[in-house]
């Protein structure tokens, strides 16, 4: 009965084990290897208000080359990227190069054993497994190297894609040596320093994540209710005071449709990290208005999907935009179609000359075109589906400026879904701000042909 007994008790904890990995979307291992390293040198090194990353994006389909995340759905991760950490001076530079790796046995269950798969040393290599594939992301550490992998989808509902989530940045905050905010207030092991944060704030810089400006969080733990997106635990202190987390960051354990930000402290710690690890310095580029200066596309762009490629200088096409898919290539010189280059039946191609910058156009135009005789709708208006917002952060004005050819609406949201303003405009409108307190606010521009735009506002003073 005793060993009966047992065996019962053994599988309980395993079971329990086994529960509660699962119901996790982050495995990256609580430590870093370069904490002693960011302290000596920060000092010494000079750290600049923004930074230009170059990253890597591999996708891991079955061995028969299906699955797998689309062109359309990296662009809509990478979005989610460049949302989170623009506003922090972080930009990341892509070639719009896909590495598919064909592999059964990683498909549906991402391991540590992909990052020795096509990795550079000069970038931040990113892995995106299947929605369907075993959920979770994992980075090689905290601040310790530069590769992460994202997979499969959240365990609530509405059950979304982790991949197109605010958890592809979760996973290059590690990368850029960003801690969980409940480390240290709740011990993760790995990190002999970590020590529980007071809710006073007292020892934030030491202790919790070691940023100032983050709340203490004992451990939000995925409980959090959706959509209202508040936080149903609760505890204290080693003060008595009472916990209240903010849900709302991105370095917690909340739902992913309720992480929406990195706080100023957090966006300080990157830049220092890009500024003084070894495997950040590495991926640091020239920014050049995020554009490489040429881009050779090969790539078909299937059907369904959406392809848009930019270059400083001159892009050169000879692949494939299929029916029912979307093109948009822009670069500052030339657009070489060549020989091979197709936009068949039902598709949507538009090529343009255009500077990588925000608001400065010029005429399109195709040059040196061998377009096929199977016809396709081949724009000559630049239709420009973006929006500028300067300055941004901003303090007490913001203006907003578009070239898209509609009139529009726009709309401010805080945190919590309340719009705060609204205004109707056409091309570019001044906004006074003065009535709305410092933080993080969305800017939504409703066009009127229906099509929605949005970007982050951050007010501060």
């Amino acid at each position: 009965m005793k060993k009966k007994l047992r065996y019962i008790i053994s599988f309980l904890i395993a079971f329990i084990g086994l529960t509660t990995k699962a119901q996790t979307f982050c495995f990256t291992p609580p430590e870093s290897p370069n904490m002693d390293l960011y302290a000596s040198t920060l000092g010494r090194s000079s750290v600049a208000n923004s930074y230009c990353l170059k990253i890597y994006v591999h996708v891991i389909r079955r061995s028969n080359g299906t699955g797998g995340q689309s062109i359309t759905e990296v662009n809509q991760a990478l979005d989610y990227l460049d949302n989170d950490f623009n506003p922090h001076g972080v930009n990341f530079v892509w070639d719009g190069t896909i590495d598919y790796i064909n592999n059964g046995s990683y498909y549906s269950t991402p391991s540590t054993g992909i990052y020795s798969v096509n990795n550079h040393s000069d970038g931040i290599d990113i892995y995106l497994f299947d929605d369907t594939a075993n959920a979770g992301g994992r980075a090689n550490g905290v601040g310790g190297s530069s590769e992460f992998w994202v997979s499969g989808s959240y365990w609530k509902s509405p059950f979304g894609s982790l991949v197109k989530s605010h958890v592809i940045s979760h996973e290059m905050g590690h990368v850029l040596f960003l801690w969980h905010t409940h480390h240290g207030t709740f011990n993760e092991g790995g990190d002999p320093s970590q020590c529980s944060e007071l809710v006073n704030g007292s020892n934030a810089a030491t202790c919790g994540d070691y940023v100032a400006d983050t709340p203490a969080d004992p451990h939000i733990q995925f409980n959090v209710n959706h959509p209202a997106c508040s936080w149903t635990g609760s505890g204290t202190d080693a003060n008595g005071q009472n916990y209240n987390p903010d849900e709302a960051m991105i370095m917690a354990y909340s739902h992913p449709d309720c992480m929406s930000y990195f706080s100023n402290g957090q966006g300080q710690r990157i830049r220092n990290a890009i500024a003084t690890l070894p495997h950040l310095i590495n991926a640091t580029v020239n920014c050049d208005n995020g554009c490489p200066t040429s881009l050779n596309i090969t790539q078909n762009v299937s059907s369904g999907d959406t392809d848009i490629q930019k270059a400083q200088q001159i892009i050169t096409a000879t692949n494939i935009i299929q029916s029912n898919a979307t093109a948009v290539y822009s670069a500052g010189n030339e657009i070489r179609l060549k020989t091979g280059f197709r936009a068949v039946n039902n598709s949507n191609f538009t090529a343009k000359i255009e500077a990588c910058i925000s608001n400065n156009f010029a005429s399109s135009t195709i040059v040196d075109t061998p377009i096929s005789s199977n016809k396709s709708n081949l724009s000559s208006t630049v239709v420009k589906l973006d929006f500028s917002t300067y300055p941004n952060p901003t303090k007490d004005f913001i203006t907003i400026q578009h070239d898209t050819g509609s009139d529009c609406t726009i709309y401010i949201y805080d945190l919590y879904g309340l719009v705060k303003m609204t205004r109707s405009m056409q091309s570019k409108t001044t906004l006074n701000i003065n009535n709305l307190s410092e933080g993080l606010y969305y800017i939504k521009m409703v066009l009127n042909n229906g099509k929605i735009l949005t970007k982050k506002m951050i007010i501060k003073r």
